[in-house]
């Protein structure tokens, strides 16, 4: 009977200990993934600590003048120093350490880009001033143009060409950064200037004078499909396509795919058969690092414009 009540004493107090012994081992567990991880990030970062990125400028719409930093402290709750620091030097997220942390899976182009919360920080520094808009759209779009931005991230470039007096429709896959761009279109007003169209909704075909993606075709598996069916479509007859596309893959940007062989006489085979007649191909190296435009060129002056 002693041992029976010891055994029985023993079991009680195990019991007694066991909530709180698998409480501090999920507690180290924590812990220690914290440290694992906050490791792995550091390492990976390790390349790149030294870089630094412009900080936005403003952007002056009318008399109105719309400071992006501002509008980052609005919509994300995060204060001032924060916000300037992750433009600055991406410390604390950036989309390389994103790709890496996300399950293999789970790693595919449309759900990395549409759940990503690095790219609300590393677009914003995309066009930092006006010049894009005075070097590579002014002359290719009239006052009263209508302008699609596929991919346009967190909206500096439509909102530069509001600024312009430009009206622009605004795509973007990622949630977070769609969100903050109607968040800005409301809190400036610019509605009559700014729709945001929804990733899913269709767009609409021959509506656009101008057509821009910068920095977005290296990023999707099929982007001739989307050229073919989505952007092409969407020009006007004598519309424009500007766009950039760095197509490399490399440690700093693990997640772009390859060139896919774009070239100005495979996207004149693209084009509708009825403006065959009226334009000739493409201008300009896709795969440069500078901004490059496709301009539809009357045929009398191909020849010229080719020497």
């Amino acid at each position: 009977m002693a041992t029976q009540g010891a055994e029985n004493f023993g079991a009680r107090k195990l019991r007694a200990v066991m909530p709180g012994l698998a409480a501090t081992v999920r507690s180290t567990a924590q812990r220690a993934g914290e440290a694992l991880y906050r490791t792995a990030d550091g390492i990976s970062r390790a390349p790149f600590i030294r870089e630094r990125y412009p900080l936005p400028g403003s952007i002056q719409v009318g008399q109105h003048k719309i400071d992006t930093i501002e509008d980052l402290v609005a919509f994300t709750g995060l204060d001032r120093e924060t916000v300037v620091q992750e433009l600055q030097r991406r410390r604390r997220i950036n989309f390389r350490n994103e790709w890496l942390a996300t399950p293999r899976l789970l790693r595919s182009d449309r759900w990395f880009y549409f759940s990503s919360k690095a790219y609300l920080f590393a677009n914003a520094s995309h066009f930092p001033d006006d010049s894009f808009v005075r070097d590579f759209v002014r002359d290719h779009v009239g006052a009263d143009a209508r302008v699609l931005e596929f991919g346009g991230g967190t909206g500096e470039l439509t909102l530069r060409l509001a600024g312009a007096g430009i009206a622009t429709t605004f795509i973007e896959l990622n949630s977070l950064q769609r969100d903050f761009v109607s968040f800005r279109v409301a809190r400036h007003d610019l509605s009559d200037l700014v729709t945001v169209l929804p990733h899913w909704a269709p767009v609409p075909p021959e509506a656009f004078d101008a057509v821009i993606t910068v920095d977005v075709l290296e990023h999707l598996p099929d982007a001739r499909a989307v050229l073919s069916g989505v952007l092409l479509p969407a020009l006007r007859p004598d519309g424009v396509l500007i766009e950039n596309s760095p197509f490399e893959v490399n440690a700093s940007n693990p997640m772009h795919h390859n060139d896919f062989g774009l070239t100005g006489s495979w996207v004149d085979s693209l084009l509708p058969s009825s403006r065959n007649t009226s334009t000739t191909h493409a201008r300009g190296v896709v795969s440069g690092l500078a901004p490059c435009e496709y301009v539809p060129v009357q045929q009398g002056a191909a020849s010229a414009a080719e020497e």
